[in-house]
This record gives C-alpha cells, sequence and structure tokens, in this order.
C-alpha cells in the first residue's frame, strides 16, 4: 500500500486524528448498536459534535482528509464495516470470500440510494473503475486499494462483485472500509459530489455551510448498517449536526452550555468537563512519528548524526510532552492506532536505548567537533538542524522545544520553525527545507500507511519526503504487504526494525483523541464514530 501524496498530508495532522480507538465509546460490543436502556433515549433528537476544521470538496473520490472521512461514514457505506474491535462485518456485502489477490463479495439486497434507487453490484463496481481511472486523481489509491492494477466484475443477476488485484494485499478487507460507494447519478460521475452527496448511508446531507457546520438528516427504512444496524433503534438521532470548531476551548465552552454533544478535547480543558459530570474516553488515534530527511545535501543524510539524535534523546518525555501527559509510554510502531490489524510492538527493540554520553563519542567519531558556543561544526558547517513542527496542534511546540534542550546537551542544534497544514505539504514534498520533524502525527490505519512516506521514489515522482532508501525495509515492507495472517505481521516487525535500527524514523507517542461526551453515547472503531450506535440520552 504506497499513499498518494495528499493522503499523506492529509494524515500528518494530530490536530485532525479521530481515528483509531483503543476501546468503544458506548458499551456495544460489536460497535454497530448501542447498550443505552430505551427509557434513558431520546425520540427524535439532534446529535451535535464538532471537527477541528473543514473537510473540504466532499467527492468521495478525493475525500482521503480525516474529516471528510468521518462525515463519509454517514453518508455512505462501504462493501464491509470493521467494528470497534477490529473485527470485519458486512456493509454492502452480506458475504466475501478472499482467495489470494481474488476477493467475491455477495450483495445485500434491498439496500437503496438516498434517491430511492437501488444499489447493486454494477453500483460498486463503477466506483472502482472510477478510482482506478488516473484521470481522476482518486487519493483512495494507496488507501482503500494498493495500486490501480486490478480488474472489477460485476454479476447483478447472482448479486457478486469479484474484486481481482495484480498480488494478494494483506489488509485489502480492513482498508476496503475506507471505499465509500456513491449511488444513483453520482455513481457515474462522483466528481459532481463537490458539495453534495449520494449515498446509501444512514443519513443524508440536508445542508453543507463551508467552515461552519454539515446537517445530515437520518434515512428512516435503513436496515443495512454495519452487521445489520438499522436506524430504528431507539435514540437514534434524527438530526446529525457537524460543526467546525478550531479551538479546543471553545469546542469545551460549546459542550458546557449544551451546543455540543461530543468534541474531541485533549487539553486542560477536560478535567473541567469531567468533573462537571461528563464523559471522557481516550483512544489511540495515530502515531507520532520522528522522521528525517536525508538528501545528500542534508546533515540528516549521515547515519552517525540519526543515530546521535536517537541516543540522546528521552522517548518517555518527548512521549509525555506531546500528548500533553495523556502517554506515559512512547511508541513502539509505525501504526500504533488500536485495534492494530498486526500487533507489532516487537519492532521497539530495535530502537536505540538513551545513552547520552554514547551519543556524544558518535560525533566524536563521525568528526563533530565541539565549538566555543557548545554547538558541534564540521569542515567549517555548523550542526544546525531546520525542525518544523505543526503549529496548530497543542503539543508539538513544547515537544520539539524539549528535543532541542536534549540535543544541545550533546552539540546540535535545532533551529524552530512552526508551520501551518497549508504549508506543510510544501515543506515535505516540494522544497524539503527540513532536517528533521520531531513529532510529525501520521494517522494510518496499518502499517503499510507509512510504506509512501519512507519507501519508493522521492518527490516529485513519489512521497518518500525523508529520501530513505532502506532497501532491507523497502524489500521487507513489500513481501510483508502480500503475505496475510501472522506470517505478514512478522514480516511488518522486520520491515520496522530496519527502519528503526537505520534510524530512518523513530516513533515517539500514540496520538491520543479523548472524546468528552455529555447527553449521547456511541461506539467508535480507531476513534471514528460509528453512526448507528450514536444515542442521544436524557
Amino acid at each position: 500500500m504506497r499513499l498518494s501524496r495528499s493522503r499523506l498530508v492529509a494524515s500528518l495532522s494530530a490536530g485532525l486524528a479521530l481515528c483509531l480507538a483503543t476501546t468503544a465509546c458506548g458499551s456495544s460490543d460489536d460497535g454497530s448498536g448501542s447498550a443505552t436502556p430505551s427509557a434513558d433515549v431520546v425520540t427524535d433528537g439532534t446529535f451535535t459534535f464538532s471537527v477541528a476544521d473543514d473537510p473540504g470538496a466532499l467527492n468521495p473520490m478525493l475525500g482521503s482528509r480525516t474529516v471528510a472521512v468521518n462525515l463519509f461514514r454517514f453518508l455512505y457505506d462501504p462493501l464491509v464495516h470493521a467494528d470497534s474491535n477490529g473485527k470485519i462485518v458486512s456493509g454492502l456485502a452480506s458475504q466475501w470470500q478472499v482467495d489470494g489477490g481474488k476477493v467475491t463479495f455477495t450483495m445485500k439486497q434491498g439496500v437503496t440510494c438516498s434517491d430511492g434507487s437501488p444499489v447493486t453490484a454494477s453500483t460498486v463496481a463503477k466506483m472502482f473503475n472510477n478510482i482506478k481511472n488516473p484521470a481522476n486523481a482518486s487519493t483512495l489509491i494507496g488507501i482503500a486499494l494498493p495500486n490501480n492494477k486490478f480488474s472489477v466484475e460485476a454479476d447483478d443477476t447472482a448479486g457478486k462483485v469479484t474484486l481481482t488485484l495484480d498480488q494478494p494485499y494483506q489488509f485489502i478487507l480492513p482498508a476496503l472500509e475506507f471505499m465509500p460507494i456513491p449511488c444513483g447519478a453520482a455513481a457515474d460521475k462522483p466528481a459532481s459530489l463537490a458539495t453534495t452527496a449520494s449515498g446509501s448511508g444512514p443519513y443524508t446531507l440536508t445542508e453543507a455551510v463551508a467552515s461552519d457546520h454539515y446537517t445530515l438528516t437520518r434515512r428512516d427504512g435503513y436496515t443495512w448498517g454495519p452487521d445489520g444496524a438499522s436506524t430504528a433503534a431507539a435514540g437514534v438521532p434524527k438530526t446529525i449536526v457537524m460543526k467546525i470548531v478550531a479551538n479546543e476551548t471553545t469546542a469545551a465552552n460549546l459542550l458546557t452550555t449544551g451546543e455540543l454533544n461530543a468534541a474531541a478535547v485533549n487539553g486542560p480543558d477536560q478535567k473541567r468537563l469531567t468533573a462537571s459530570g461528563m464523559t471522557a474516553k481516550a483512544y489511540k488515534s495515530g502515531g507520532a512519528m520522528m522522521l528525517f530527511n536525508e538528501q545528500d545535501s542534508r546533515i540528516t543524510a549521515d547515519p552517525n548524526v540519526r543515530k546521535a539524535i536517537a541516543l540522546a534523546m528521552d522517548r518517555t518525555q518527548l512521549a509525555s510532552v506531546v500528548s500533553r501527559g495523556l502517554v506515559k509510554d512512547p511508541s513502539n510502531s509505525v501504526a500504533p492506532a488500536s485495534p492494530q490489524a498486526c500487533p507489532d510492538d516487537a519492532a521497539g527493540s530495535a530502537i536505540p536505548a538513551t545513552n547520552v554520553e554514547e551519543a556524544k563519542k558518535l560525533l566524536d567519531t563521525a568528526g563533530w567537533v565541539a565549538g566555543s558556543g557548545g554547538v558541534r561544526s564540521k569542515g567549517g558547517k555548523e550542526l544546525n538542524l531546520n525542525a518544523p513542527y505543526l503549529s496548530t496542534y497543542a503539543g508539538n511546540q513544547p515537544a520539539a522545544e524539549l528535543l532541542a534542550q536534549e540535543l544541545q546537551a550533546v552539540g546540535i542544534k535545532l533551529t524552530l520553525t512552526p508551520v501551518t497544514q497549508g504549508t506543510l505539504s510544501t515543506t515535505l514534498f516540494s522544497t524539503g527545507d527540513y532536517d528533521i520533524w520531531p513529532t510529525l502525527a501520521l494517522s494510518i490505519p496499518f502499517q503499510s500507511g507509512v510504506f509512501g512516506l519512507l519507501g519508493g521514489p522521492f518527490p516529485p515522482n513519489g512521497t518518500n519526503a525523508g529520501h530513505v532508501a532502506n532497501k532491507t525495509f523497502t524489500e521487507t515492507a513489500t513481501q510483508a504487504n502480500q503475505t496475510t495472517g501472522k506470517e505478514g505481521c512478522d514480516l511488518w516487525i522486520k520491515a520496522e526494525q530496519a527502519l528503526f535500527s537505520n534510524v530512518d524514523a523513530i516513533p515517539i507517542a500514540p496520538v491520543i483523541t479523548n472524546w468528552v461526551t455529555t447527553k449521547s453515547s456511541f461506539s467508535t472503531m480507531q476513534g471514528r464514530i460509528i453512526p448507528t450506535s450514536i444515542r442521544v440520552t436524557k
């Protein structure tokens, strides 16, 4: 799986990472419904939640930003869902069979689009082919599908869709959860859905005010949700409002006044909210990674410098600071979000342990000489590294400042540069003007999502922004992608160990999303709200 550039950019903001869950918000085991007693719920209520950013264009072929993915779950159905425990359950497909690189889906009967038209095998095949068409530049290549080297056949009589990949893909079923299926007239022209929606999901889009709010209305008669969930259950809200609230304190205030039912509040405001009786639950929603620019012209092309950085820093302290105290232990995985498709904490054994004196010796041996001001130099060049950080997430700046202090102790200077979400893409993929990203958040659902960022072609021909040329990682990760089950997961551990031992990337902390709720309950899959599980309560 190789992430498209726009998907990579979309996944790099911890502030938007509402992705991956450790446990369900509600008490339902499968995440498809809610166990809230019917006497405690509100009939035809309104559920209002906030997100930090606008989803942008509503074209489901391009909507790979985390906020868009969350919105699309209300409006569209995928072929299969993953429940709150990571188990694959039915979506538009009632059954599926994987045979190597061939997957056959049996469609549910009686599914209708929001315009009343039937959703058939041919409807699904159209979306596959639209994604495959290079002219559509779909960002779902590298997310829902590993590449565009696939074919699809639809048999409406038998109600079957057959997807044939060019090779087996370990994560094909969980990946297809990220493929919304447009229907009706939009099945032929999904690009027409810039500001509207046409799907088979449990809600329809009734109002879209960019950068302010999106209003959705319940579809009565919807019975084909995750594992057969429906909108007929008691307490399922009639109206959903997704409000754009960039400031976390503002969101907290709106929870207090009752204008919101749910918001992600990771900072100090959560204490006053829970003290007032609200419920808060924290979820691993991605991972913060330390990345390096290994272009020949950059100081961090030197593996000795990278290893010295790894030896000089305290990952436990960095994890605590970047998470604003929500994390006690550092991450050992490129994809620590939970539930994990492949448990891979064993890869952390390859991460160099903190040893400040060893870091100094390594730099001495590499020819970096300490100067009068404490900053090392070599051949007249100061050991000064450009370290951008995403300023829109509150934990990044103090974490970058802490790292600068730790590296100063061994003679490395960091020049900290705040960047916005808008300039992140340019810095990573165009100018390449950085040496180290102290904590770059990746909201990817499984290990293969990091392959495009740390392997393959360099920009502008690819998304390998670090210019990493780690042959062992590339070869092992490629093999892991094509190998199913525990054997494939074991290969991913080896691939990650190749990255960590060469200090091409170092995991710092799981990204935490702390959902705070009032007068409502819901379940999640990897932090993403499961629409049919929402209940408005008294």
